[in-house]
């Protein structure tokens, strides 16, 4: 049975966002009809050139005001899209309050828990259950004796910046 011109199209998009920010954005974060706006365009960029070399040297920094976008593209974005493509590495999530970034955590743990559409990006990302809470979590992965959650948010003064982190979003 051949596939509809729409459901088609769909396919290639969920195929291209796994490697691809910008479609991985429109296709499982943003809201129908949300755009990216100009300002965001250099985040993308530099979100895009961290998932094409994990392991680089490259620190971003954006300074922008409430409501601009920041907790949704890099946030809940980018991070969830970072887990997806390195189930294995470790990430932070630091915000100026342990509240606020458990806050913030929630909605990626929700995205790779119960997003369909994530699951068909990211299909061998399953959380672990055993260590699947709000203020940090973790994903199944190769090394079953890591102990070390996938991602752990706190406030700028907790004690997440003790953790072995492989990337953080502040």
């Amino acid at each position: 049975m051949a596939l509809s011109p729409h459901k088609a199209a769909f396919l290639k998009l969920l195929s291209r966002s796994e490697s691809d920010f910008r479609t991985y954005l429109k296709v499982a974060i943003l809201a129908d009809g949300e755009t990216i706006a100009k300002h965001q365009e250099p985040w993308i960029e530099a979100c895009q050139d961290i998932g094409d070399n994990p392991r680089g040297s490259q620190k971003y920094f954006f300074v922008a005001p409430p409501g601009a976008g920041k907790s949704t593209i890099i946030g809940i974005g980018f991070t969830s899209w970072i887990i997806g493509k390195n189930p294995n590495r470790h990430i932070g999530y630091i915000s100026y309050a342990d509240q606020v970034a458990r806050e913030r955590a929630i909605p990626i743990r929700n995205l790779i828990e119960f997003s369909s559409i994530y699951h068909k990006i990211f299909p061998n990302v399953t959380p672990d259950k055993a260590a699947w809470g709000s203020s940090s979590f973790r994903v199944l992965r190769e090394n079953l004796a890591d102990l070390h959650p996938t991602l752990r948010a706190g406030g700028a003064m907790s004690a997440i910046v003790a953790n072995r982190l492989a990337g953080t979003v502040i």
